[in-house]
């Protein structure tokens, strides 16, 4: 799968956390973060984690924030 700047650009930020995890582009409409999120984790380059408050968030499910965290595999 050919991975745009923008993929590129958020999984190396992410490399450079302590806690992996992806931060959300500012503007990013939710369906456009659905959308680029899921091409993520169907390329199993990361996953979706149950995140705090104070991390980086892709939305929210019933149980709380979620965030996305590459996986040990793309590291």
């Amino acid at each position: 799968m050919p991975l745009s700047e923008t993929h590129l650009s958020l999984l190396r930020a992410a490399a450079e956390r302590e806690d992996l995890l992806l931060p959300c582009p500012d503007g990013l409409s939710p369906r456009a973060a659905r959308a680029l999120g899921n091409k993520l984790i169907r390329a199993d380059l990361v996953t979706q984690v149950s995140v705090t408050a104070d991390q980086p968030s892709w939305g929210e499910i019933a149980s709380g924030p979620i965030g996305l965290r590459i996986t040990s595999a793309r590291l």
